[in-house]
């Protein structure tokens, strides 16, 4: 496999990047809380009496088995024809053990997150609970894992309900508000600060009517530190409202921000947009299969560069601490890395823009991408109906294989996922260069630029992806055991995006139907209120 260059493997520029494997895992588990790993050796060597224990990272046995059946691995090799079958094969075998060491390893840190042991381990539910009343003291990981195992009861609350499609449905970072964008130009913000008082919850902050509206919403953010609301609308010109400001005196006042000419000849719009996590940078896909980076400081635009040879759907950085390290995804099936410190401002001075490496493995177009937010790992959705699992050590870098690029789907599926049904099976069909960890399936990538996400690290330990569905269904794996736990069901036509709640078990769906819904009732509660 080939490296990732120093300037990728961190996306802090005041981390050291690792020279060895040990190095590199070392780092990636920075983020596991010190003392809960401390507290779980000492209670492994009081059971076992000795003094040495199994590292966090092992693979329980019937996981190891269970491997290939519960997550899709593929690397197939290709058959060129040219007598290097041979090496095609060795290089598939290899890239299929590194495949399986690092998803190994993110089990082990999921496991650390959220002090699993496998089932018919002695940490359950039940346990941890006698054993806080006993000692007194929770750590964050046991606290994940007693709320990571109660998933959100099948029992919908229906938040708001409208004739428009609604295609934005998220919570800002700390949970205190959730957006919501329709294609009839309203944006809601609903303020969810006010359920914590246990007064009216999910109360209506403001309803914004977006300007310059092209077909419809296509994306939204908030930047707390500055108080605004952003949104796109499939054009070159983004626009920011002051929401904490917004009544019917200034209304009008959208402040616009011009992302130029861009990299076509005709006019383009912007797809995809994320907020740097500082808020000081705005970073936008577009139609004309570029990447963008606004200076919302400066009022200007840094940098771009031309990502993908068709539309940019997707963008994220990916690490939730740093901004150096960002991601794009787009319809020509390619996922990319880029470092920040690579490209050329916007001036035109400086090297040519490049990614630093591309994730290989879908065979349609990408619709969406999610960080973990440990500048290691993502999820991406594709219109192939596979929702994947990525780390970016696996990512292929170097001029040779980048002038083989775009890998298209061998079989050259002719077919348009707005109106037509995959023409494919997505459990055969595979991409030769495939570099994903895992696969999850189920859901359908039909009609629109369906979003997936990760759920919270501090009720789950982000032991769980999601993804909204065409078929009105919003679908949740396991990421440890591989497994599909869950489909919420309620709404009538596509659920094209979907949040959980940072701080709280409460899911969150929008729809085509024009609802918004919550999932929250936790397993057990019913019993509770009925034996009061």
């Amino acid at each position: 496999m080939s490296s990732i260059p120093p300037q990728t493997t961190t996306a802090s520029p005041v981390r050291n990047s690792a020279s060895s494997e040990d190095e590199l895992w070392y780092d990636a588990l920075l983020f596991v809380d010190d003392e809960c790993r401390e507290r779980q050796r000492q209670e492994r060597d009081g059971r076992t009496g000795t003094g040495s224990t199994r590292p966090s990272t092992s693979m329980a046995a019937d996981d190891a088995e269970t491997l290939e059946t519960r997550t899709s691995l593929q690397a197939g090799p290709s058959s060129r024809g040219d007598g290097t079958e041979g090496d095609d094969l060795a290089g598939a075998a290899d890239r299929n053990i590194r495949r399986l060491e690092l998803l190994e390893r993110l089990r082990g840190v999921l496991r650390s997150n959220v002090a699993w042991e496998g089932q018919g381990g002695r940490s359950h539910t039940a346990s941890l609970i006698r054993r806080r009343e006993m000692e007194g003291h929770w750590s964050s990981s046991k606290r994940a894992r007693v709320t990571s195992t109660v998933l959100p009861k099948q029992r919908p609350m229906v938040v708001a309900s409208g004739n428009s499609r609604g295609y934005i449905g998220h919570f800002a970072a700390d949970g205190e508000f959730f957006v919501a964008g329709f294609q009839n130009q309203v944006i809601r913000l609903y303020d969810m600060a006010s359920q914590a008082r246990h007064s009216d919850p999910w109360k209506l902050k403001v309803a914004v009517s977006a300007k310059s509206l092209n077909w419809t919403i296509t994306d939204t953010c908030l930047c707390k530190r500055r108080r605004l609301l952003v949104y796109s609308t499939i054009s070159p010109v983004l626009h920011a409202v002051k929401f904490d400001e917004y009544d019917d005196e200034t209304a009008t006042r959208h402040t616009p921000i011009d992302f130029g000419e861009g990299h076509s000849n005709g006019a383009f719009g912007l797809w995809a947009m994320e907020l740097s996590h500082d808020g000081n940078f705005l970073l936008a896909g577009s139609s004309d299969n570029a990447v963008y980076l606004y200076d919302l400081e400066d009022g200007r635009l840094a940098t771009s560069a031309v990502s993908h040879s068709e539309d940019v759907n997707s963008v994220c950085f990916l690490d939730s601490r740093a901004s150096d390290v960002f991601i794009s995804a787009g319809d020509d099936c390619m996922i990319k890395v880029w470092d920040l410190r690579c490209l050329a401002p916007s001036n035109g001075n400086g090297p040519v823009a490049r990614p630093q490496g591309t994730l290989p493995g879908h065979t349609e177009g990408v619709a969406h991408v999610s960080p973990k937010g440990d500048g290691r790992y993502l999820i991406s959705n594709g219109k192939d109906q596979k929702c994947k699992l990525w780390d970016v050590r696996m990512m292929r870098s170097g001029a040779g294989y980048q002038s083989t690029l775009p890998r298209k789907h061998p079989k050259g599926f002719e077919w348009d996922y707005r109106w037509q049904p995959y023409p494919g099976d997505p459990h055969e069909d595979h991409h030769p260069d495939d570099c994903s960890i895992a696969t999850f399936f189920g859901h359908k990538v039909l009609q629109t630029l369906i979003r997936c996400r990760w759920s919270p690290a501090e009720t789950t330990g982000q032991r769980y992806v999601f993804s909204g569905s065409q078929c009105g269904g919003l679908f949740v794996w396991d990421v440890i055991t591989g497994q599909q736990v869950a489909v919420y069901r309620h709404h009538r036509s596509v659920v094209r995006d979907c949040d959980w709640h940072p701080h709280r078990p409460m899911l969150a769906t929008v729809g085509w139907d024009g609802n918004v819904v919550q999932w929250q009732d936790l397993a057990g509660e019913d019993e509770e209120k009925g034996g009061g």
